[in-house]
């Protein structure tokens, strides 16, 4: 037997920062041999559990609910899978990394195959210039994203 901490998720799956809120603990088994990124949970509670997330303590992963299956006797079989963003959100957000910028990039990309040109393709979109200016008098920038042609 293992705790299991449930929680109603209700926000978008590809996140890195998910605010969980309260959870509810339940006893659940892992069967014998398991897979700790797609593991099967055994639970036995009435009425059929409606939790959509899990973190399992004794494994250190938090898991999204793929499935819950009635096998009986108020026994349901969860089978979970590993959220990786949550899990390991801690090491994610402590990241750094380096850009670099050149002055002259090389204009082409070669697959040795075929060449292509990744020169920007850039076009002037005329807007009048009043309301450039906020009340603290900085400016307001848009930006437009377009695609590139080959």
């Amino acid at each position: 037997m293992t705790t299991i901490n449930f929680y109603s998720y209700n926000g978008h799956p590809n996140t890195v920062n998910k605010q969980l809120g309260d959870f509810t603990a339940i006893e659940g088994d892992l069967r014998q041999s398991f897979d700790v990124l797609r593991p099967t949970v055994t639970l036995r509670k009435q009425p059929r559990p409606t939790f959509n997330y899990c973190y399992i303590p004794d494994l250190g992963r938090y898991y999204f609910v793929d499935r819950v299956s009635f096998e009986g006797n108020n026994a349901y079989e969860l089978t979970l899978r590993v959220d990786v963003l949550k899990t390991y959100e801690t090491e994610i957000l402590a990241a750094t990394g380096r850009v670099s910028e050149s002055d002259n990039p090389d204009p082409y990309i070669s697959n040795r195959d075929t060449v292509y040109k990744r020169t920007p393709n850039f076009e002037k979109v005329p807007f009048s210039e009043t309301g450039l200016l906020n009340e603290n008098g900085g400016i307001i920038m848009v930006t437009l994203k377009g695609t590139t042609e080959n």
